[in-house]
């Protein structure tokens, strides 16, 4: 049985991550459920925004913002508290935890967030996310994390 696997990667602006999208045209990876998550923008008219504990309004684009969204609206600490700094898990790291990210790494990708850096998700089969890796090396701040789900 294939096992499901993620690939994350953090950029240091948005356009550094839309380059990388962009250079996936032509291959079969570029229809994998990549998905983006950033602080607003000034062009963001139409992007679904969705609005995290400690971290603040983030535009979620692609398939893992259904997550999210998910996540969040379960996180008690978000029915309690609203948009006021608590100090319990967040949707985004709720979202995380589900799609199979350790937990010792959510608050890495919460506080590059909360620092105006990009994230990319994407998840999928393990040949899929583990060639998107490969593609995506060296194109962000950091190398790509791959996770088993």
């Amino acid at each position: 049985m294939k096992q499901e696997q993620c690939c994350l990667i953090l950029f240091p602006q948005r356009k550094e991550a839309e380059k990388a999208l962009a250079s996936l045209q032509g291959t079969n990876l570029e229809h994998a459920a990549i998905s983006i998550v950033r602080k607003p923008g000034q062009d963001d008219e139409t992007a679904l925004f969705i609005r995290l504990p400690r971290i603040g309004t983030v535009v979620c684009d692609g398939p893992f913002s259904q997550i999210v969204q998910a996540q969040d609206c379960q996180s008690p600490f978000w029915k309690e508290y609203g948009d006021r700094s608590v100090q319990g898990p967040t949707g985004l790291a709720a979202a995380l935890h589900k799609i199979g990210v350790p937990e010792d790494w959510h608050a890495v990708y919460e506080r590059a967030l909360l620092h105006n850096q990009v994230l990319l998700v994407a998840y999928g089969n393990e040949e899929r996310m583990r060639r998107l890796c490969r593609s995506l090396s060296g194109t962000g701040a950091c190398e790509p994390m791959l996770y088993l789900r």
